[in-house]
């Protein structure tokens, strides 16, 4: 699939296949993500890749909007690592740069026949605690958004959200 038709192409999936996603795939999302850009290429993400429904059914405990996530065979949660902010001037920016590498997975997820959603985790502290609790990472690990993974259930039609009133040529 060429990248304008993947990007064009993607939505959030809300509905999933009770059909497994194989791990090399997987491992292409995250290969996408990895090649994102980042400030000072500092590369300040992990990414936890989820598939025990037990543990996909406790996430419904600390994140209402993860539900989507429960019908999904598989999740990655994409996460920063402040240890890796060596840069001055550049601190904060992993917001940033993982929202870059979820973006590429999502674009990648999309081009390999995938559904995907965004489930926002940061800056929520409820859902952040939630994370660190369940899956026992340490302090200096920050969950930004966990992306429920699967086949879709359902296709829905391609949305124009082309809006030429949001352009500006040189000015406001």
């Amino acid at each position: 699939m060429e990248a304008l038709n993947a990007i064009l192409s993607r939505h959030s999936a809300r509905r999933y296949a009770k059909k497994k996603v194989p791990l090399p795939l997987l491992k292409k999302i995250i290969l996408a993500g990895m090649a994102a850009p980042s400030a000072g290429n500092e590369q300040p993400w992990h990414f936890i890749i989820m598939s025990d429904a037990k543990a996909l059914s406790k996430m419904k405990e600390f994140n209402s909007y993860s539900k989507t996530g429960q019908e999904a065979p598989c999740g990655i949660l994409i996460c920063a690592d402040l240890k890796l902010q060596n840069y001055s001037g550049l601190e904060g920016l992993w917001i940033e740069d993982c929202a870059a590498a979820a973006e590429n997975m999502f674009i990648e997820a999309t081009a390999l026949g995938l559904g995907a959603a965004w489930t926002a985790v940061h800056p929520m502290k409820e859902r952040v605690e939630g994370y660190r609790k369940l899956l026992h990472f340490p302090k200096n690990i920050v969950p930004i958004v966990f992306m429920p993974i699967g086949y879709m259930a359902e296709k829905p039609a391609k949305e124009n959200r082309f809006k030429k009133e949001r352009i500006h040529y040189g000015k406001w």
